[in-house]
């Protein structure tokens, strides 16, 4: 899939439980939550921290834990403050999922982060 990386297979990612992976020196959050998958860059628009990863998930939203900003998972969106996140896109295939890299040929080289 031109434009496209693989992160894995969808059993690889828990319902409720953020996973952060690194493509091509991007920092990944990759939420699987209400039956669908969700790919943005790990970075909260409030004070540009990368720790959307060890946030909390209730239904179909994402925490930061460092200043409590929320945003929905289908939009981005901030649902109590301003700005979204950098939503990327996600399909599954096959039962692999593979993340847009949106810069069109030139693919992202992954490696899994704590």
């Amino acid at each position: 899939m031109d434009g496209f990386t693989n992160i894995g297979r969808v059993d690889d990612f828990c319902d409720q439980q953020p996973k952060n992976v690194s493509a091509g020196g991007l920092s990944i959050v990759v939420v699987k939550t209400e039956g669908a998958i969700h790919a943005f860059e790990n970075n909260c628009p409030h004070q540009h921290f990368s720790m959307l990863h060890q946030g909390t998930i209730d239904g179909c939203s994402i925490t930061c834990p460092m200043h409590g900003w929320t945003f929905d998972l289908k939009s981005g969106h901030s649902t109590n403050g301003s700005g979204r996140l950098r939503k990327l896109e996600v399909r599954a295939v096959d039962n692999v999922i593979w993340v847009g890299n949106g810069t069109g040929n030139r693919r992202f080289t992954l490696f899994e982060e704590n």
